[in-house]
């Protein structure tokens, strides 16, 4: 049976948070509580979960510089924690050994049906905007399938399983247009350029094409969407939040806050690029409302940790 999707505590954005503090700091505090107290800063410093969607040897030393960075914003220690799944960081975080952790949309919108999370930041862009990208289906120009409907009995290229551009989404638009898996001779092929590539050579009729592959296929040289087009596009997605624990006290979460919208982007920027913001700028503020497609998928497929 699916689990309920769990609303322990109400919504905390970082707008919300921010102006707890500026309204702290209105007050006449000696310091001001981004730096953060004996009785903010917990004893063992904050744990901050981390499923990097790259390498992960890699990028540790990318999410330890964010980590020292939020450190110092805080003046409270930050432990990076490297998780090799989604389902254990969601353990972590349930099991309360995480304050803050970074999910990706979809496993966000998953591991908040079994701990009651609360998204309050993400990549944005340099001009100050959230960041984000749009999952697509793309044929060959002269194909006579014109939307996800035509899809019956034809080849569909996707990404790799689980993945919210690379199968979720265009599984969703093949329920909206009353198709099942069955329906439709559907591939996947481990990775977004992959089914690039499985459209250009003639293996496939169809295939997913999310705006940053779509960028980047179009700035190498290797696509020209000329001779391709476009049946189908999500809504923007909006890129990995960082999430809440719902242990974490209020005092903290103002600290914490304040603090991630006030790390520099150049200790984001590995981190940043690894979830497709290249080039990137702050942190930006989200909230459930800014997950809410993402959510709705994940509900109307029933996707769970086993499919992640």
């Amino acid at each position: 049976m699916k689990a309920t999707r769990l609303h322990e505590k109400p919504a905390r954005t970082i707008a919300g948070l921010v102006l707890g503090v500026l309204a702290a700091t209105t007050l006449g505090a000696c310091s001001t509580i981004s730096q953060a107290s004996d009785t903010t800063c917990p004893a063992d410093g904050i744990r901050f979960g981390v499923n990097p969607s790259g390498n992960s040897t890699e990028l540790e030393g990318a999410y330890t510089v964010l980590g020292d960075a939020l450190s110092e914003e805080l003046d409270c220690a930050v432990r990076v924690r490297i998780f090799d799944s989604h389902a254990r960081e969601a353990e972590a975080m349930e099991d309360g050994e995480l304050e803050i952790a970074q999910f990706s949309a979809i496993g966000y919108a998953v591991a908040s049906e079994r701990v009651a999370v609360t998204p309050v930041a993400t990549f944005g862009m340099p001009n100050g905007n959230l960041s984000g990208y749009t999952a697509g289906i793309w044929v060959r120009a002269d194909s006579d399938i014109r939307t996800p409907a035509h899809l019956e009995g034809r080849t569909l290229a996707l990404g790799a399983p689980g993945t919210t551009s690379g199968d979720l989404l265009p599984r969703r638009a093949l329920a909206d247009a009353n198709l099942t898996t069955d329906d439709v001779r559907i591939s996947y092929t481990g990775g977004h350029a992959a089914a690039v590539d499985s459209l250009r050579d003639h293996t496939v009729e169809a295939a997913e094409i999310d705006s940053r592959t779509l960028a980047a296929a179009v700035a190498g040289g290797t696509f020209d969407p000329n001779a391709y087009r476009r049946i189908w596009e999500s809504g923007v997605i909006p890129n990995d939040p960082i999430v809440l624990s719902p242990n974490v006290d209020e005092e903290l979460a103002e600290a914490i806050g304040e603090a991630l919208v006030d790390v520099p982007p150049e200790a984001i920027a590995q981190v940043a690029a690894d979830a497709g913001v290249d080039p990137g700028g702050r942190l930006v503020g989200v909230d459930e409302v800014t997950y809410a497609e993402v959510i709705a998928v994940v509900d109307a497929l029933a996707i769970g940790e086993g499919d992640l």
